[in-house]
């Protein structure tokens, strides 16, 4: 008996190697095997090789992932600021605008401590949008550098536009113009503007927990109980169950599952992702943050300017970013709403973006340097 009873542990031991074994095989295998897909066919250009690179490099002492695109290495480069904090939307870029990949180098940026990106060896000190910033600008140089150009397009949406004006107004130089999607604007005016609006539409639904919820609010920076950032953090939950950041409520779904059945994100990749979201979110609303105003900071921007409006966008209201539309000056600037939208218009509805970019911002662009007579590596295919 006890001899049998040796030889039952040790198959049961064996058995337990086994499977140990080929889980720690799976997990290498899918800690290895991200690949970004092939261009979609109706973007390739006949006689010419395209670009899918999934990439990492060093950016601010710490490796960092970019996944860049393109029908033509030729194409001029467009640089995509995802929102968040730590919202990473590489997957969602490549899946709903591929239409761009045929005109632009889209090139797509997990920031530190979202989405690929969020790794160890990124210390929480250094997730801090002033580090973001200095990330932007050393992306911006490696790109100009590696494809030869002089300038390239940029885009940012939601706390992504943030960056996005801040690179603009610190380095005009470097850009063709910008395209600002879901613009925040004034911080604190945002989250008085996105309490006003939850509070109206808690009535209408007339949901008494909820309009109990938002009597407790008040518009002047405090709620009872909690702070900004914790008034904040319960709106955005709220006003996502609501259908005020994807306003058809189906499509949020849609998006979850493009990131989560995206080949660019290995398993060990998606597993991080929400730790990614939260870590950066905890670091990056500071008061700080909630101090910022573009009315006082960004009153004049030396680049051509787009903002991008969804009709149904409570967190960064079209209101809101109209009255910057009309209050800032730039060399030429242009107001979008996307009716059918709330907070990821550029989701939402892609094919009016990509049209935008390319009839648009890239037309424009074009028009510009060729009545300046200067020489050009742009064009429209």
């Amino acid at each position: 008996m006890i001899h049998l009873s040796n030889s039952l542990n040790i198959c049961k031991i064996s058995e337990q190697l086994k499977w140990f074994v080929i889980i720690g095989s799976l997990v290498l295998l899918f800690q290895s095997c991200a690949v970004t897909p092939d261009l979609h066919e109706s973007v390739l250009i006949q006689g010419v090789e395209p670009i899918a690179e999934l990439i990492k490099i060093p950016v601010g002492g710490v490796d960092q992932w970019l996944l860049i695109r393109s029908a033509n290495a030729e194409n001029p480069v467009f640089l995509f600021l995802h929102g968040g904090p730590g919202a990473a939307e590489m997957p969602l870029l490549r899946y709903y605008n591929y239409g761009l990949e045929r005109y632009f180098t889209v090139v797509m940026w997990d920031q530190r401590g979202a989405g690929k990106s969020n790794t160890r060896s990124v210390p929480p000190e250094s997730i801090t949008m002033e580090q973001l910033l200095d990330d932007t600008h050393e992306i911006v140089h490696y790109l100009k550098t590696r494809f030869g150009k002089t300038k390239i397009f940029l885009a940012g949406h939601s706390l992504g536009t943030v960056l996005g004006i801040q690179a603009i107004k610190g380095h005009p130089e470097d850009f063709y113009a910008y395209v600002g999607i879901g613009q925040v604007v004034d911080m604190k005016r945002n989250v008085e503007s996105a309490y006003l609006l939850s509070s109206e539409l808690a009535k209408e639904k007339g949901n008494k927990k909820d309009i109990r919820m938002f009597s407790g609010m008040q518009i002047n920076g405090r709620y009872s109980g909690g702070s900004d950032l914790e008034k904040a953090i319960y709106m955005r939950d709220w006003i996502t169950r609501n259908g005020r950041i994807i306003y058809e409520r189906n499509n949020i779904n849609n998006l979850a599952k493009v990131v989560l059945t995206a080949p660019e994100y290995t398993i060990i990749d998606k597993l991080k992702y929400m730790s990614g979201l939260n870590r950066s979110r905890r670091l990056l609303w500071t008061s700080d943050l909630f101090e910022l105003n573009f009315f006082k900071e960004a009153p004049v921007l030396n680049v051509p300017v787009y903002f991008i409006s969804g009709k149904y966008d409570y967190l960064t209201s079209d209101e809101l970013t109209r009255e910057y539309f009309e209050f800032v000056q730039a060399p030429f600037k242009e107001l979008v709403v996307f009716d059918y939208s709330a907070h990821c218009a550029i989701f939402e509805e892609p094919l009016k973006f990509n049209q935008l970019m390319i009839n648009n911002v890239l037309k424009h662009a074009v028009s510009a340097i060729n009545k300046d007579n200067s020489v050009s590596s742009l064009s429209v295919k």
